[in-house]
């Protein structure tokens, strides 16, 4: 009988470098990257050293969980029972006909904050600029990487404040594709909410104790999230009042492969205030934004980038947010959103204009 499609949890480079090509493939296209480097030629090899950068200072040193999608071998016609993948150092081949699958994609999770802290791990922008020196990609489009810094430092100031007003801890989805070829066939969506479980089942042992179990280690982990408590105690009402949460949100299905028993024991078990992570999403397209709220997420709002060097917007930003265990805190962080637009006058978008 032929495997179905799966998404599991990995801490290995090789499978990295698979997932980070099905990167390269998916996000050859997309509105954020082909604005930073419109020359088709330059794309993919700025892309790979881009994923690469970002790999380094979030997976590489324990800071995010990797997970991949792998399908049969025989889900689409264009497989082959080998796939080479080439970096400057090395070359990997893997050999996909033992075990009829193969990867086609992957998620990327930063962790949440640790303690009483905000947001996700690595919110300064310091590391990255330091990794995309490392690995040159000035030496590929000097432009590119402008507009790439301009828009972070534009991103990082628009969920700043939101996000540390809120005060919550969160998980940050950075990177989420399969291969172009697997597109259009549901994989994604009937994968995700696994993901979404996994994700969360990672954050439900870590804070029970530190995983030993050698699917839920990554090999440079060096510490581990102890407590999410004490945060601002004057939201707890916001866990029962289902009459401040958002609509949209009591109206999605709960998703069915959480640990909801892990959970309420862990809340039963320690005289804290726990806080659930929620998840946090950026979209720089309407597809994009469309899978997510199909699986879970809540739309918070949709922003016009405008970049001042080049006089052009040339993409709205969609910030999501999905609350696994559903403790009623997404309100909170959906008010501090729309907050931060309003003074932002970032809530009309009439008469922007965008460039095709």
């Amino acid at each position: 009988m032929e495997k179905a499609h799966k998404v599991e949890l990995t801490s290995s480079y090789d499978d990295w470098l698979q997932i980070r090509e099905c990167f390269v493939k998916s996000f050859r296209h997309y509105a954020l990257y082909k604005y930073m480097i419109p020359e088709e030629r330059k794309r993919d090899a700025f892309l790979r050293k881009y994923f690469e950068a970002n790999y380094d200072v979030t997976v590489g040193v324990g800071k995010a969980i990797l997970l991949s999608i792998k399908a049969p071998v025989s889900a689409s016609s264009g497989d082959r029972s080998k796939d080479t993948t080439t970096t400057s150092s090395r070359t990997t081949t893997t050999n996909d006909t033992d075990d009829k699958l193969k990867i086609i994609g992957g998620v990327m999770f930063l962790l949440p904050a640790d303690n009483d802290d905000w947001g996700w791990m690595v919110k300064e922008q310091e590391p990255f600029d330091d990794a995309y020196d490392r690995h040159g990609l000035e030496k590929i489009s000097p432009e590119g990487l402008a507009r790439l810094k301009r828009y972070e430092k534009w991103e990082n100031k628009l969920l700043e404040k939101p996000v540390k007003n809120c005060g919550l801890p969160m998980w940050n989805a950075i990177f989420c594709a399969i291969s172009p070829e697997y597109t259009n066939l549901g994989i994604c969506s009937m994968l995700y909410e696994s993901a979404i479980a996994i994700m969360a089942d990672y954050w439900l042992t870590s804070y029970i104790q530190p995983p030993t179990s050698a699917t839920l280690t990554l090999a440079n982990i060096q510490e581990r999230r102890k407590s999410f408590g004490n945060i601002e105690k004057n939201f707890r009402n916001f866990r029962t009042t289902g009459g401040r949460r958002l609509s949209e949100t009591l109206e999605r299905p709960v998703n069915r492969k959480l640990n909801l028993a892990k959970f309420n024991n862990v809340v039963s078990s320690t005289d804290q205030d726990i806080v659930a992570p929620l998840v946090l999403a950026v979209s720089h397209s309407d597809r994009s934004a469309s899978f997510h709220k199909s699986n879970g997420f809540s739309s918070m709002q949709l922003i016009p980038f405008y970049d001042e060097v080049d006089d052009v917007t040339p993409f709205y930003v969609h910030i999501l947010a999905h609350e696994p265990f559903r403790t009623g805190n997404l309100p909170r962080f959906d008010a501090s959103v729309r907050k931060t637009a309003a003074a932002a006058n970032c809530q009309s978008l009439a008469g922007v204009n965008v460039s095709t």
